[in-house]
């Protein structure tokens, strides 16, 4: 959620929304489905909504991602790591068995 109120609301400091917006991207429906998911409590309901938001975002070509990071990880048998999204290791939770 907070990358799709970041780069796709209209640019509110007070509100946080908007911030890196640098397309000025400007879509009051867009912007009333961000406010509608901050609020929503019901886990279900605000998937919903975060879907909707994101078939928007996709549909308007709101962002155009320039790259994507494949990220390839090769353990031996014997070795546990958890594996993060953002490609750090993390050594204090490696397991040798």
């Amino acid at each position: 959620m907070p990358p799709l109120r970041k780069l796709c609301s209209r640019c509110s400091v007070k509100k946080g929304n908007g911030l890196s917006n640098i397309g000025r991207v400007s879509d009051p429906e867009l912007d009333a489905l961000i406010e509608k998911i901050k609020e929503e409590e019901n886990f279900d309901k605000r998937n919903e909504l975060i879907e909707q938001a994101l078939l928007r975002v996709n549909k308007n070509i709101y962002v155009l991602p320039l790259h994507t990071q494949v990220i390839n990880w090769v353990l031996k048998k014997n070795i546990d790591a958890p594996l993060r999204a953002d490609d750090r290791l993390e050594l204090d939770k490696v397991v040798v068995k």
